[in-house]
């Protein structure tokens, strides 16, 4: 940005360079790269630091980030990055920006024009994703069952970490599938109808039992339970939670063989769901904490 030649090409020139900057939403700042002063300022910055325009120039940069600004990124070369660097308003706020810092000419003095962009809403969504995916954990780690969240085409959109442990798919290799992939073509038609009662009404559908594919490629008996919440913003979409029901089936097998061979040892049938039943003890805690 040379000095033009001529009074009225410098004014000319700087009512431009004044048009320029101020139509810009992103704060910048133009820098001297000596004294590291605010030679320049747009419109964004003065409503951003809440400064008055003549009280803003001139400020020294350490001002407005309350702390000796790193010496590297105004001396020699600047770097070619974008980084994150927190600034104060005159009230004391916090602003987060992601900075960009380039050389120039400003008017004969040896400058840099740091443009500086508002990342305040991008670290308030952050902070409040990871406050979920805490309680998400939180939830998680103290139950068994696995836990989806399918879209209304049936595409899923979230699945809990127990899915390796009960039918051995990593996560990533679930997410974005349609549900019914998984689900035994005998239980598909009346799968694909309650699924479509479940879209159509708010709220907790019925238990449906239901086989589905591990990843050997065996059919494991679940029951499902579907809780439409579509509605809710923060969820979009249905809660699915599947209880493995292997236990059930082996208790129920161990009940019916111990109820028909009264002549045999009643006490070795009710030994062997015992058994079965603490291997499940033993397996929902491991998925719990593994």
């Amino acid at each position: 940005m040379a000095s033009p030649g001529g009074r009225s090409g410098v004014v000319d020139a700087r009512i431009l360079c004044r048009s320029l900057i101020d139509a810009v939403n992103d704060v910048i700042l133009v820098i001297d790269r000596q004294s590291l002063r605010i030679l320049d300022a747009n419109k964004r910055a003065i409503e951003v630091y809440g400064y008055p325009r003549e009280e803003l120039i001139g400020r020294s940069l350490r001002d407005l980030t309350h702390a000796e600004p790193a010496p590297f990124r105004f001396r020699g070369k600047v770097p070619d990055q974008n980084f994150e660097e927190t600034h104060f308003s005159s009230t004391g706020e916090r602003l987060d920006f992601l900075v960009n810092l380039s050389e120039l000419e400003y008017w004969g003095r040896n400058a840099v024009v740091s443009i500086n962009r508002d990342i305040r809403d991008r670290k308030r969504a952050e902070l409040a994703l990871a406050a979920s995916e805490k309680r998400q954990r939180l939830l998680l780690q103290n139950i068994s069952e696995m836990v989806a969240t399918i879209d209304a085409t049936g595409r899923i959109r979230f699945i809990g970490p127990q899915v390796e442990h009960v039918l051995g798919y990593a996560p990533a290799d679930v997410l974005g599938r349609d549900i019914f992939d998984f689900i035994h073509p005998d239980d598909q038609e009346r799968a694909r109808a309650e699924y479509s009662s479940t879209v159509l009404e708010p709220g907790e559908a019925a238990p449906s039992v239901l086989r589905l594919k591990d990843q050997a490629g065996n059919w494991v008996a679940f029951e499902v339970i579907a809780n439409n919440q579509l509605h809710d913003p923060d969820v979009a979409g249905i809660i699915a939670t599947a209880r493995d029901l292997r236990f059930r089936r082996d208790a129920q097998q161990a009940i019916h063989r111990a109820s028909l061979g009264l002549d045999t040892n009643i006490d070795e049938h009710t030994l062997e769901l015992a058994r079965a039943n603490a291997a499940l003890r033993v397996e929902n805690h491991q998925r719990r904490f593994t």
